[in-house]
């Protein structure tokens, strides 16, 4: 029962194969966990012009991820790390929703990268039992901005701080949360061009969230 696994297989017809292994391991108050993903392109990505590939023919990408936990009471503390391989970007697409490895969060996406490391320290609990809290500090080293066929949307290494506060109402509003959510991104001077910054580093990013979660 301290041993779980979730394994996924999506299939794109004529775009490419993703296999997802993860598994997690608990022990008392620690946690252990592994993920592992490997992506290869269809066949069908062979026949179209390179402008118009979502995944070039010569990919075959591969991305792993480690994460130890330590629980106590309503506290926990991990400390997660991600390798994507330079042989091939990790590639998902939106409509998926987001991807979930160990460091991913709102407001940041893996998509898009190869030969990429990522370190991330997080801290998460409750506070009574109305509201709960999750901050992490993350540092994204990339390939460089200029690297294109191992960072796709040309990020810069960047320092992320994220923080999140949600109130989780009870009895008949069951189900509805507000969150108050605050992300910082920051890269070395000169990193990216001012023209192209926008939205990519150096801002802060405030949301108000109102959340009503339905059980059926």
């Amino acid at each position: 029962k301290n041993l779980s696994y979730k394994l996924w297989n999506y299939h794109f017809e004529n775009i490419m194969n993703t296999l997802w292994l993860e598994g997690n391991f608990k022990h008392k108050k620690w946690e252990f966990g592994l993920q592992t993903v490997n992506q290869m392109p269809s066949t069908g990505q062979n026949n179209l012009e390179s402008n118009e590939r979502y995944m070039r023919p010569d990919e075959d990408t591969w991305v792993v991820s480690g994460q130890i936990k330590w629980n106590h009471d309503k506290l926990s503390a991990s400390a997660a790390y991600l390798h994507s391989f330079s042989n091939g970007r990790f590639l998902f697409p939106k409509e998926l929703g987001r991807e979930d490895f160990f460091v991913s969060h709102s407001r940041t996406w893996v998509d898009g990268f190869a030969n990429l490391n990522v370190y991330q320290l997080r801290l998460e609990g409750k506070i009574k039992k109305h509201w709960s809290y999750d901050v992490r500090m993350s540092y994204w080293d990339g390939p460089g901005i200029y690297a294109f066929s191992h960072n796709k949307y040309g990020k810069p290494d960047f320092y992320q701080w994220y923080s999140s506060l949600v109130y989780h109402f009870r009895d008949q509003w069951d189900g509805l949360t507000t969150e108050l959510l605050f992300v910082s991104r920051r890269s070395e001077a000169g990193a990216l061009p001012v023209s192209k910054m926008f939205y990519q580093t150096n801002f802060q990013h405030f949301n108000f969230i109102v959340n009503y979660t339905i059980t059926i």
